[in-house]
């Protein structure tokens, strides 16, 4: 009998010592998580996260940091960032979260009003949005004065301005809130994994991890709108309904290519206007399309070049279009994905 007093002591001891260890916050030098390493550029980001209590793990012990976060998932972090601790709504459990957003303006009265259009995954663009106006809240209104210098430097800002969100994405850069890729590209309409929500989250709440511009320091990128203005500039010398047919051969300084005939030579043609002499690859990302970038499409029969995009489509050029030149057809995304063949960039 007290053998069996000693064992439920034991047991009672152990399970009081697990959950005493469960309720700790986690440092900020480590995580508990299975899927996350120490040497992993996001782990300090989740950590402090974490001991802040404004994101969390999943239940089986992963933190998952490449998926997508939801515009619901995204709106909850910013609020509790901001000190509201809320029960979850009702019928729907990011309610109470949406309804604080918008007493706090951080998203537009009429934004999100369906669960559905809540749960969608958040996009890049739409992110920067949301963190001016929660960076507003915290620090008051803010003076930015590095908009043009931005925008020559983001290598996709022609993809930038058709968003509608710019001054926002253009806003945050400068605050240090986000950050280009290594080509200096932002690709708005790329959806916000975890590991990125947490970083930018950090970087809201401690003005200490911004990354500021010094102009100086930004490398010397080409940038969208340059290679825009070059190709469009050929316009008036190539206007539309100008006869362009298989006879007409361009010779590319690309590489990969001598040169073609027809649309392909088109394309090769604006392309030397964009980039001059630089070196193009190959690729079959179609979701990583660039202006200047040419597609082959159609089973590998015709080609285009980009002029624009956007969400949902793209703009392009092309020769041989009814034996003739045309500019600023539309391609949707999903005409481009189940008939394109393959991309030449001339991007790193």
């Amino acid at each position: 009998m007290k053998k069996r007093g000693f064992q439920i002591i034991i047991i009672f001891c152990l399970i009081f010592s697990l959950v005493n260890m469960a309720a700790q916050p986690i440092s900020a030098d480590t995580t508990s998580f299975s899927d996350v390493m120490d040497t992993d550029w996001y782990t300090e980001n989740i950590a402090v996260l974490v001991e802040e209590g404004i994101i969390a793990g999943f239940p089986n012990g992963t933190f998952r940091p490449g998926d997508y976060m939801t515009v619901d998932q995204f709106i909850k972090t910013m609020v509790v960032a901001l000190g509201y601790n809320l029960p979850n709504g009702e019928s729907y459990w990011a309610q109470t979260y949406l309804n604080k957003a918008r007493e706090l303006a951080l998203i537009d009265f009429n934004e999100f009003s369906t669960q559905a259009s809540a749960e969608k995954i958040i996009s890049r663009v739409q992110m920067t949005k949301i963190c001016e106006r929660t960076l507003k809240v915290l620090e008051g209104e803010k003076t930015y004065t590095q908009t043009a210098y931005i925008k020559n430097i983001a290598t996709d800002s022609l993809s930038i301005d058709a968003t509608g969100f710019s001054e926002y994405v253009y806003h945050m850069w400068e605050a240090g809130i986000i950050t280009g890729y290594p080509d200096g590209s932002f690709k708005p309409y790329e959806p916000l994994s975890r590991s990125e929500a947490v970083t930018v989250i950090r970087r809201i709440i401690d003005g200490g991890e911004r990354k500021l511009i010094v102009e100086d320091d930004q490398p010397n990128i080409m940038a969208e709108q340059a290679i825009y203005e070059n190709m469009i500039a050929l316009k008036n010398q190539y206007p539309e309904g100008m006869t362009w047919t298989n006879d007409n051969y361009y010779a590319w300084q690309g590489g990969i290519y001598s040169g073609g005939y027809g649309c392909m030579g088109f394309a090769f043609l604006l392309s030397d206007a964009g980039f001059g002499s630089l070196e193009a690859r190959k690729h079959t990302d179609f979701n990583n399309l660039r202006v200047g970038d040419i597609l082959r499409i159609n089973d590998d029969t015709h080609s285009v070049i980009i002029l624009s995009i956007h969400e949902t489509s793209i703009i392009i050029a092309e020769g041989n279009y009814n034996s003739s030149i045309h500019w600023g057809r539309t391609l949707s995304m999903e005409e481009v994905k189940s008939e394109g063949d393959y991309v030449l960039t001339r991007y790193n």
